[in-house]
């Protein structure tokens, strides 16, 4: 039987430090979440409660360093809040990019990234087909300097 438990599970959030980082164009927020007698919180419920104390759309929160000490009911995370999706897009990780869009396909459209197999495949036609210009060259003037 599978179950969520995010609908039941209750938390609050202190804001441990915040730093804004006019230069990327986003908060640096240090979090406390206390969660007494329940299992840590999600990160999408996590960024649901900080979209709506920055007011902000849930897709401009990064959540990352989630650290919760065991036996106890806190846990200390590390979240940067954007202003806005052009600016996450520019500076955030393609992993950190992929996980976003996971949460919603329609509203932001990733690169695919082509497999890495493939990747190397292409590589090696393009070293290929260089190779051998450079050889059909180097015939060439054999044939001409005869």
């Amino acid at each position: 039987m599978v179950s969520s438990f995010s609908n039941f599970q209750s938390f609050s959030i202190e804001i441990l430090s915040r730093y804004d980082n006019e230069l990327l164009h986003r908060s640096e927020v240090d979090l406390n979440i206390s969660h007494e007698n329940a299992m840590t919180p999600s990160r999408s419920d996590v960024a649901q409660k900080l979209a709506q104390l920055f007011n902000t759309g849930v897709n401009n929160i990064v959540i990352r360093g989630t650290k919760t000490f065991f036996g106890s009911g806190n846990s200390k995370v590390k979240v940067k809040v954007y202003n806005n999706m052009d600016q996450l897009k520019k500076i955030e990780h393609f992993c950190e990019l992929k996980r976003i869009a996971e949460k919603s396909k329609t509203e932001m459209q990733l690169v695919e990234k082509l497999p890495r197999r493939t990747r190397k495949d292409n590589r090696k036609k393009r070293n290929k087909m260089w190779g051998t210009e450079k050889r059909r060259m180097k015939k060439a003037e054999k044939k001409n300097s005869r």
